[in-house]
């Protein structure tokens, strides 16, 4: 079995994805860059999370570094080349041109982001039709789970009191990190390239979570209607996976306080 190097130490997900995925290990760029190893699988889980932009010295910090980061993984790659290679990308890249036309300054982290991602999707792709490496771009939906202290679920299920910016009726496809873990697992031994959607197939409104929690919490929710109506994965692709794994219901999770 070939070994998997799991891209990204500081990640909840990457502790996740070394718990599930045999052979594995996780690494930063240095770690990666001192690798001399040909015919593994890489996964790239390394990103700089959105909520971090919204500051000048923070996007210059980005540039400087983040950017710069990337280049040095692209130099890795095609010095030694994986036989396949997973990223992590987002979900909000189907969303960030509504963004764009309906632009509002609370909008460049999620925008800048997800542009990003989209230039990284590109460059890999280029990276493996010319190296003949199989490329899988994961656009991960609502990740929450394994005490992560940064997803709204997290929020919700540590907090009693919920301040929500927006009506809550839109619709989001939150999945469990040991889940998504387990599609990873599943595409690492599978066929498929391109793009993939990691998510539940399933949407659900913070104003239906409110309802179906037995647990006590306060939700305010604004007036603000300026969201993404509904966004959900398509699981098309992996449907197969779906067929014989139990998912984690976000509800049950929620209710259940030793999860």
């Amino acid at each position: 079995m070939e070994e998997t190097l799991i891209l990204g130490k500081r990640s909840f997900f990457s502790k996740e994805l070394k718990k599930i995925i045999k052979n594995s290990q996780v690494l930063n760029i240095t770690d990666l860059r001192r690798s001399k190893k040909k015919n593994y699988i890489l996964i790239i889980n390394y990103s700089y999370p959105s909520k971090f932009l919204k500051n000048n010295k923070n996007l210059n910090l980005f540039n400087k570094i983040y950017l710069n980061e990337f280049e040095k993984i692209f130099s890795h790659i095609i010095s030694y080349p994986p036989k396949k290679i997973i990223f992590s990308s987002t979900s909000s890249i189907y969303s960030y041109s509504k963004y764009i036309k309906n632009f509002k300054i609370e909008y460049c982290p999620k925008i800048i982001n997800s542009i990003f991602k989209k230039l990284i999707e590109k460059k890999l792709l280029e990276i493996g039709k010319k190296l003949n490496i199989k490329i899988l771009l994961c656009r991960l939906f609502n990740l929450y789970g394994d005490n992560d202290n940064f997803s709204f679920i997290s929020i919700i299920k540590n907090r009693k009191k919920i301040f929500v910016n927006n009506d809550g009726f839109s619709k989001r496809d939150y999945i469990h990190v040991s889940d998504a873990s387990k599609i990873y697992n599943f595409l690492i031994k599978s066929n498929l390239s391109g793009i993939i959607d990691i998510g539940t197939g399933k949407d659900i409104s913070l104003r239906s979570i409110e309802k179906k929690l037995n647990l006590k919490k306060n939700f305010y929710f604004s007036k603000n209607k300026d969201v993404i109506e509904k966004s959900k994965a398509n699981i098309d692709k992996i449907k197969i996976f779906f067929k014989s794994n139990y998912l984690i219901n976000i509800i049950d999770y929620l209710n259940d306080k030793n999860k």
